[in-house]
């Protein structure tokens, strides 16, 4: 099983991450976000004006006189007119507020969804910039996780914390301006009972957070891990591995779900503590302030008249000491969802911040049909393809052949562990390379070697005398037709994926690429023929018949060179044939690397290159290599066998 790579990278809440996610945002929608700044402060500042204008106005000036001035005379007449005028005139200012909210809520969603669409768009296209070796470093399901549960973690941050706590931070500070105002010995009172309640939600938010980031990596390896028995559960059910995988998948669920118990457990009991808590403050102020107002009044002679206050005061103080616990509870709840968000952001900007894979190449590959008339008049040989070669401020064409030679190439994963040691070899055009040993000799990492997929450590490989570090890695594996054991076929028709990479295409094409790979018989018996659905990529087909659409695949691209990995290994004898005679039709006049552990498949090569250990041991053809009776000769009588 491939180690997550990054798992073990700590994942924290950090200003970093989120100031990253705010550009993020930001830089994408500068003007609705504006609009939403703009109206979260003006329904902020609604409800602000709204709770002075109760208690100053409709409390001081409407119902506290009137109740003053009905204990002397039962008779007084309450003044209905002017008081409807303020009622309509703060119901007004609600729906002014309720409109706001309305838009502002509107417009976060859309700024949500298009924000998480962009994210996940510069996850895959940067995925497509990353080298082989990340891939194999880790886990596809954990990195499959980044691009669901992780990105998807981040739509509650987008669509209700960020929005609320901003929402939060204005309704703290208009409240706090205000109540200042009204009183700063209540406001003193509330501060003391508030930071009480901080140290107590910030000690809840650190502890759940831990189990927020924990669950983020655990999902990924729970994902990893089902992927990778959903992709072998033949060899699961072949080795009666049943127990023992079920026994790795409870491991990691337990793990999975202590991590996600113990986050929400922590998690879902700040709010119910934040609320009475909020209640209790509520309380303690309406007694203190009633304590105050009872006392103390609009008693000017007392030494204590700077805290004197009004019933007007008193009421408009207590609705902005709602407004100002409230946000402080929503900030608290919101922070859990902030830290689990981030700790899925922080996962996906790893892969984002992953370099890119390094490419220095100039030179491309053209097709003859593609050359312009300045280009066709500076060659000399017509051919199907050709290497543009830029020099100064020009091109020159070099006719593209097939022509391979390794000249003392190392490689190692690990400079300091070589797993290819000091291979030179020449392939001269048009020759039938086959790399034969033992497991973990080596023989596909030349391959990849030959792509690029690697780099090499030490020595050059060239490739038409060019060395391949000086072509473009995507004309270098444009020259390459790829036969593979284990064949990739996407979930689309038996057509699109003969095509699979062409931008244009005739009919006529694919079907002659299906003749030559002997396939175009079975596809004609499907019920759809070519536009037959390849369901679950290809599993309503049989191995050979995959293989069969791997070579009608490379056919119709007609590459300067192939590589065959494994091509014949698991197939019945019949469909072998039909696959070799394929691949003979396939391979005239080309040069080709083969892959194969069964000697039978590769004894009419030109060079048969034996490997051990990443070093070549004997190399000739598979007469002079019998001749010999060496490492060769005894695998083919089999006096050792390959493994």
């Amino acid at each position: 099983m491939k180690s997550n790579n990054y798992k073990g990278k700590k994942a924290k809440f950090d200003k970093r991450t989120f100031k990253r996610l705010l550009k993020l945002i930001w830089e994408n929608n500068r003007l609705t976000y504006s609009v939403v700044f703009l109206c979260i402060v003006l329904s902020t500042l609604i409800i602000t004006i709204s709770q002075a204008f109760i208690g100053t106005v409709l409390v001081n000036k409407y119902i506290d006189p009137y109740i003053t001035e009905y204990k002397q005379n039962p008779n007084a007449i309450f003044d209905w007119k002017n008081f409807t005028f303020a009622m309509i005139f703060i119901g007004s200012l609600y729906v002014i507020g309720i409109l706001a909210n309305y838009i502002y809520s509107r417009l976060v969603v859309s700024i949500t969804h298009k924000t998480i669409k962009k994210i996940r768009d510069d996850l895959y296209i940067h995925s497509q910039t990353l080298s082989l070796n990340f891939f194999d470093k880790n886990q596809k399901g954990d990195i499959i996780s980044r691009f669901t549960n992780d990105i998807d973690s981040l739509r509650e941050v987008l669509s209700q914390s960020i929005p609320q706590i901003l929402n939060s931070i204005f309704q703290i500070i208009f409240s706090l301006v205000s109540m200042l105002i009204l009183s700063w010995f209540l406001t003193i009172v509330m501060l003391i009972l508030v930071f009480g309640m901080f140290l107590i939600a910030g000690q809840i938010a650190k502890k759940s957070g831990k189990y927020f980031i924990s669950r983020q990596k655990s999902l990924g390896s729970l994902n990893g891990f089902i992927n990778e028995m959903m992709d072998g559960v033949r060899v699961i059910k072949a080795y009666n591995h049943e127990k023992a995988s079920l026994l790795n998948f409870k491991t990691k669920n337990d793990q999975m779900y202590n991590d996600d118990f113990k986050s929400k457990l922590i998690a879902n009991i700040l709010m119910p503590i934040m609320i009475n808590m909020g209640t209790i403050n509520f309380i303690v102020i309406a007694f203190t302030g009633g304590i105050t107002l009872a006392y103390l009044g609009n008693n000017q002679s007392n030494a204590l008249n700077v805290l004197s206050i009004n019933l007007g005061v008193l009421v408009s103080f207590l609705l902005y000491a709602r407004s100002f616990t409230n946000p402080i509870s929503t900030v608290s709840q919101q922070a859990n969802a902030i830290i689990s968000g981030l700790a899925g952001a922080q996962r996906v900007f790893v892969i984002l911040d992953e370099k890119p894979e390094e490419d220095n190449g100039t030179i491309t590959l053209v097709k003859y049909e593609d050359l312009s008339k300045p280009a066709l008049s500076k060659i000399d040989t017509k051919a199907a393809y050709y290497w543009q070669i830029p020099v100064k401020d020009d091109y020159i064409y070099q006719v593209a052949k097939g022509e391979f030679y390794f000249d003392n190439v190392s490689f190692g994963y690990n400079p300091e562990k070589l797993i290819i040691k000091d291979f030179t070899l020449r392939v001269p055009v048009g020759k039938k390379v086959a790399l034969v040993g033992a497991t973990g000799a080596g023989k596909t990492t030349i391959a990849s070697l030959l792509n690029r997929f690697y780099e090499t450590t030490k020595g050059t490989i060239y490739f038409d005398g060019i060395d391949i570090k000086q072509i473009k890695k995507a004309d270098l594996r444009k020259a390459f037709g790829f036969v593979l054991q284990d064949t990739s076929l996407f979930s689309k028709n038996i057509k699109e994926n003969i095509i699979y990479g062409l931008d244009e295409f005739a009919s006529q094409e694919y079907e002659a690429a299906a003749k030559l790979a002997n396939a175009h018989e079975f596809i004609e018996d499907m019920a759809n023929g070519y536009e037959t659905f390849l369901e679950n990529s290809g599993e309503n087909l049989s191995q050979g018949q995959k293989q069969l659409l791997s070579i009608a695949r490379t056919a119709i691209i007609n590459p300067l060179a192939l590589i065959l990995d494994e091509a014949t290994s698991t197939i019945d004898t019949e469909t072998e044939r039909k696959i070799q005679e394929a691949l003979d039709e396939l391979l005239k006049n080309k040069s080709a690397f083969i892959i194969a552990h069964r000697l039978s498949t590769i004894k009419n090569c030109d060079i048969i290159v034996v490997m051990d250990q990443g070093q070549i041991i004997e190399q000739g053809s598979h007469k002079e290599l019998l001749k010999n009776k060496k490492h060769y000769y005894k695998l083919y009588t089999g006096k050792i066998e390959l493994e």
